[in-house]
């Protein structure tokens, strides 16, 4: 595997890799970026309801295989916590109403976003709206 990036990268492919990745429809970009940084102020837990279809390594794979979580808001006292349905068709509205909300077509916005823009994403698919931030 670091062969394979070592050899992508002499190439000057590594910004490919990315641009490859992130057009994915399903939206494991998004649940893997909102969760490895643009919600982690917010979302405090997730519990798979059901695991994947398929095995994967990533939270955002096993979303996109079918699993089905239970999403935590941050709360002191974790008997308070709300907890909220996330599988990924709500992954998929939460990203397009995202790309509405930035006045973004969804192919673009697919192709080109950070954590906050994920973040965005993830309220949407877990909370229905923008909440935080």
């Amino acid at each position: 595997m670091l062969r394979a990036l070592w050899a992508h990268g002499r190439r000057g492919g590594v910004r490919g890799v990315h641009r490859r990745h992130r057009h994915r429809p399903d939206g494991r970009d998004f649940a893997d970026g909102a969760r490895e940084g643009g919600s982690n102020y917010w979302c405090d837990q997730l519990r798979c309801l059901r695991p994947a279809d398929h095995p994967g390594t990533y939270f955002g794979e096993k979303l996109a295989a079918g699993a089905w979580y239970a999403a935590a808001e941050y709360d002191d006292d974790p008997r308070q916590r709300d907890w909220h349905p996330l599988d990924t068709a709500r992954m998929r509205a939460g990203i397009a109403r995202a790309a509405e909300h930035f006045g973004r077509p969804i192919d673009e916005f697919n192709e080109q976003h950070d954590a906050g823009d994920a973040d965005i994403a993830f309220q949407f698919a877990i909370l229905g709206d923008i909440v935080y931030g």
